[in-house]
């Protein structure tokens, strides 16, 4: 049966050992149209601090008797993190709330509550469905074979490998976007937004690179030269954006920039160039393994209910 929520206000709460007080108002998503906290009134009783109860944690509807049947014991509730009655509801206190209580986060998944367009309550399908959303992103493997093919140009065709570049600019670009809106559910910005950022990140970093072009027509910087400094700008640009982005951006622009380095240095370095793609790659895998593990044991539920 729905219910509309106005009309839950007032509704006594009842946790597995006794009542813990009544419903006082909602935390409304007005991004996704929904509730995500019912804040009780409880009283004298952790006075100070607001009472926020998931929908997680919501039973039953008695309209009768005008209570709620919550899956929470009263010490649950009371070791739960606290949150001042004046302070907002950040994500920070959401990542400890959802910890503490052993939830999949709302913000977790594409969908109203995460991996699921309805809440699921069933453990193993929040293990299934962090599985697949940890699935390994692509786009990381493309970067590293795209920088390596521009890497190769630039050493054998450096006055061809001005056209490369400004597609690799596209490319990053592109990736960027791509995998920024597959994030936006744990983040609180439009998608007009991310790809306005973008477009003004990877726009300022193509106006760069063609700058650098003009100072070959002048003289004063070789093809040679000139593809060195545009991979130290893909590398700082790729680098930085890794804080919309992700750590797999991160680990692009650190293999940029050390790939300029070793190109400055080594005459012969292509090899040890694959060396280091092949280092990062494998690291990258140990580290979204390690990730995943962390996820899930954050997600596990520690006994509680």
């Amino acid at each position: 049966m729905l219910n509309k929520a106005k009309a839950l206000k007032g509704f006594t709460l009842d946790s597995l050992d006794g009542a813990i007080g009544k419903i006082n108002e909602f935390y409304f998503d007005d991004l996704h149209w929904t509730i995500r906290y019912v804040v009780a009134d409880t009283g004298n009783w952790l006075a100070g601090r607001q009472v926020l109860i998931s929908p997680y944690a919501l039973a039953d509807v008695n309209e009768e008797e005008k209570s709620i049947a919550i899956n929470l014991t009263k010490k649950q509730i009371e070791d739960s993190p606290s949150l001042d009655s004046d302070k907002p509801v950040s994500r920070h206190f959401e990542e400890d709330y959802y910890g503490h209580y052993g939830w999949p986060m709302y913000w977790g998944g594409p969908y109203l509550w995460g991996a699921y367009p309805y809440i699921v309550r069933d453990r193993e399908k929040w293990r299934e469905s962090t599985q697949t959303e940890k699935a390994w992103d692509p786009h990381f493997f493309v970067i590293i074979l795209l920088s390596i093919i521009g890497v190769a140009i630039t050493d054998y065709a450096p006055t061809a490998s001005w056209a490369y570049w400004i597609f690799m600019v596209a490319a990053l670009g592109t990736s960027a976007v791509a995998i920024e809106k597959t994030l936006l559910h744990r983040k609180d910005v439009s998608f007009t937004k991310l790809w306005v950022t973008q477009l003004i990140h990877w726009g300022v970093t193509l106006v760069a690179i063609l700058l650098s072009f003009t100072f070959i027509k002048t003289g004063r910087m070789t093809n040679e030269s000139s593809g060195l400094v545009i991979l130290l700008i893909l590398s700082l640009s790729t680098f930085l954006d890794g804080y919309h982005v992700g750590w797999c951006f991160y680990l692009a622009g650190i293999f940029l920039g050390i790939t300029a380095v070793l190109a400055a240095y080594f005459e012969e370095f292509m090899w040890i160039m694959l060396v280091i793609a092949a280092t990062i790659i494998v690291f990258s895998i140990y580290l979204e393994k390690y990730l995943m593990a962390n996820h899930n044991a954050i997600q596990e539920p520690d006994g509680k209910f």
